[in-house]
């Protein structure tokens, strides 16, 4: 299934999107309800405001995503990752140029 140029509000509710790519998409506002994504890559995606509630993320990939506004359990997104990259190493040499804890 392909989703192009969509200006709508999407909610997914109880959908399996298990190793599903998104990608250059503009996601905000999204709301993922009950769902699955492990192994879901989004990448240049817009996650402004984006929802994920009682969702399974897990080995999920965000590369090169707004995530203006995201939060984890409270946390701004923008501020765990201030404070793991000031703790953190950049390996040029990792794929999808990831840090890599010291």
């Amino acid at each position: 299934m392909e989703l192009n140029d969509t200006a709508e509000k999407i909610t997914a509710k109880d959908v399996n999107l298990s190793d599903s790519s998104f990608e250059d998409a503009d996601l905000s506002r999204v709301q993922f309800h009950d769902s699955t994504l492990e192994g879901a890559t989004f990448r240049d995606v817009d996650l402004r405001g984006a929802t994920f509630t009682d969702a399974s993320l897990e080995e999920v990939k965000i590369l090169d995503c707004n995530l203006e506004g995201m939060t984890i359990e409270g946390i701004a997104v923008s501020t765990l990752l201030e404070v793991y990259e000031s703790n953190a190493e950049y390996d040029e040499d990792e794929e999808d140029d990831q840090y890599v804890a010291e």
